[in-house]
């Protein structure tokens, strides 16, 4: 079978998974109601349409629409979900992280997420909101950048 520099896969009635292996890290998954992948240059960028949903170990990204971008080395470098809204979860062992924002983007590589548009991260019962939120995975940080026509809001729950 040789592949296209262009396919489409819709799946009517069923859902369609795809599972990645990623270095050390545990398989990503994907399931939605269709894919659609296409090949530009040296970079797949592929869409998922209809309850999309990314997940990798205790990670989930889900959405309506969920475009992912993969490098030549196979790498997916960055995740965008879009949604009213898409939704971030992820845990360890010492906190619970969950959002939801208009925009979600995944940097997997950077391991970094940036939550645009009516953004809202509530960790461990701490809640952060504001119109562009940033996480940075490896850090474990919630920065939120000024904006001059709103602003951030931190509810911190009492002990």
């Amino acid at each position: 079978m040789q592949i296209k520099n262009y396919f489409k896969l819709p799946i009517y009635f069923l859902w369609w998974s795809v599972a990645i292996a990623a270095h050390s890290e545990p398989a990503i998954t994907f399931s939605a109601h269709t894919m659609q992948c296409v090949k530009k240059s040296s970079e797949y960028i592929c869409t998922y349409l209809g309850e999309a949903q990314l997940t990798q170990g205790k990670n989930e990204l889900s959405g309506p629409k969920i475009v992912t971008y993969q490098n030549a080395q196979h790498e997916i470098y960055q995740i965008i979900a879009s949604g009213d809204p898409a939704r971030y979860h992820t845990q360890d062992d010492q906190r619970i992280v969950d959002a939801k924002a208009q925009t979600i983007k995944l940097y997997p590589l950077k391991d970094f997420v940036l939550f645009i548009e009516q953004a809202e991260i509530i960790e461990n019962g701490t809640k952060f909101d504001g119109p562009y939120i940033e996480y940075n995975i490896k850090k474990k940080t919630i920065t939120s950048k000024p904006n001059t026509k709103m602003q951030t809001t931190i509810i911190i729950p009492q002990a």
